[in-house]
C-alpha cells in the first residue's frame, strides 16, 4: 500500500520516467531521438499557461498591498536582493571556472562553434539600453501573452494591478473575476502537470538517444562540476540567507523538491513557476510578495540571451568530442 502511494507522487513518476528514458536512449537510440517532440510539446503547453498565471498572480498580489508605498518597498528590496545574490553566484561561477577549467581539452565541433558565433552576432545586433527599453513595450495588450514575452506580461500586470489598486472600491467584480480566473488556470495547470512524466521521458530519451552514453560520460565531469557549484551556492549563500531569516534551507529544499526534479527532468525552469507560486502561498508567504517577487525574478532571468539547448550542445547534429 505504501508503494502504491509513493507511485502516485508526481516527482516519483518523473524520476521513474527519467530512468526509463536513459535506458531507452542507450538501448534504442533512434526511438529516443524520435521522442523529442514529446518533451517539446510539454514545454509548449506550459508556456501557454505561464502568461495568464503571472498576470492573475501579480494583479491579485498588488490588490493585497492596498498601499502603493508598500509596492515601492517590495520592488526595491527584491531588486537589491536579486542584484546582490546574482553577484555572488557570478563570482562563484568565475572562481570555479578559472580553478577547475571545465571543458578544457574538449572540442565542440564546427557546428557548435558556428552556433556560438551566431549567438554572438545576435547579441551585438541587439542594441543598447534604448533598444532594450523599447523591447519592453508590447505591440498590443494581448501580443505579450501570444508571443510569450514574460517581461512584457509582467509590466502589463503591474500597470493593470496599480490601476486596480487605485480603483479598488469601484471594480470589486473585476477583482473577483480575476481571482476566479486564477483558480481555473491553476486547475488547468494541475491537468497539464500530470503529463510531466511524459515530458521528462521524451526530453531525456531524446538527449541520450542523440548523443549516446559515451558523449554523456565525457561530459560527466562538467555536469558534476556544475551541480557541485550549484549545491555550494544553495547551501552556503542561500543557506546563510535562510539562517539569517531563521529558516532552514533544508526545509525549503524539501518544500520544492518536486519542482527541482521536474526542472531536472524537463530541462526547463518554466515548469516550476506556477507550482512555486501556489506552494509559497500555502507555506505562509504573503500573496502580495509572492505575486510580485517570483514572477519578477523569472522575468529578469528570462531577459538574458538563451539558446535552444536543453541538456544538449546547442542544436547541432554532432556532439562535442574530445581531442
Amino acid at each position: 500500500m505504501k508503494l502504491a502511494a509513493k507511485l502516485r507522487l508526481l516527482y516519483v513518476q518523473v524520476l521513474i520516467a527519467i530512468v526509463l528514458a536513459i535506458i531507452l536512449g542507450l538501448v534504442w537510440p533512434s526511438a529516443g531521438q524520435a521522442l523529442e517532440p514529446l518533451g517539446d510539446a510539454f514545454i509548449s503547453i506550459l508556456k501557454v499557461m505561464i502568461g495568464p498565471i503571472v498576470f492573475c498572480t501579480v494583479v491579485l498580489g498588488l490588490a493585497q498591498l492596498r498601499d502603493l508605498s508598500k509596492l515601492g518597498r517590495v520592488v526595491l528590496k527584491a531588486l537589491v536582493y536579486f542584484e546582490v545574490v546574482s553577484t555572488f553566484s557570478l563570482a562563484l561561477g568565475l572562481i570555479v571556472g578559472n580553478v577547475f577549467k571545465p571543458g578544457a581539452g574538449m572540442h565542440a565541433g564546427t557546428e557548435v562553434t558556428g552556433k556560438v558565433h551566431e549567438y554572438q552576432q545576435e547579441a551585438q545586433q541587439s542594441g543598447g539600453i534604448v533598444e532594450f527599453l523599447q523591447g519592453l513595450i508590447p505591440k498590443t495588450f494581448v501580443s505579450a501573452f501570444s508571443e510569450g514575452e514574460i517581461l512584457q506580461v509582467l509590466i502589463i500586470s503591474v500597470v493593470f494591478g496599480v490601476a486596480m489598486l487605485l480603483l479598488m472600491d469601484r471594480v470589486p467584480t473585476l477583482l473577483k473575476l480575476i481571482e476566479e480566473a486564477q483558480k481555473v488556470f491553476f486547475k488547468m495547470l494541475g491537468f497539464v502537470m500530470r503529463l510531466a512524466p511524459f515530458g521528462a521521458f521524451g526530453a531525456m530519451a531524446s538527449t541520450v538517444g542523440t548523443y549516446g552514453g559515451d558523449t554523456l560520460l565525457s561530459l560527466l565531469y562538467l555536469v558534476l562540476l556544475v551541480y557541485a557549484t550549484a549545491a555550494v551556492f544553495v547551501l552556503v549563500v542561500l543557506g546563510a540567507i535562510c539562517a539569517y531569516c531563521r529558516i532552514s534551507i533544508f526545509k525549503v529544499l524539501r518544500l520544492i523538491r518536486e519542482e527541482i526534479i521536474l526542472v531536472l527532468g524537463t530541462s526547463s525552469s518554466e515548469v516550476a513557476l506556477p507550482r512555486l507560486l501556489e506552494k509559497l502561498e500555502r507555506a505562509g508567504c504573503p500573496r502580495s510578495t509572492v505575486g510580485i517577487v517570483l514572477p519578477a525574478g523569472y522575468a529578469l532571468t528570462w531577459t538574458a540571451p538563451r539558446s535552444t539547448c536543453r541538456w544538449r550542445w546547442c542544436s547541432s547534429p554532432r556532439p562535442p568530442t574530445r581531442r
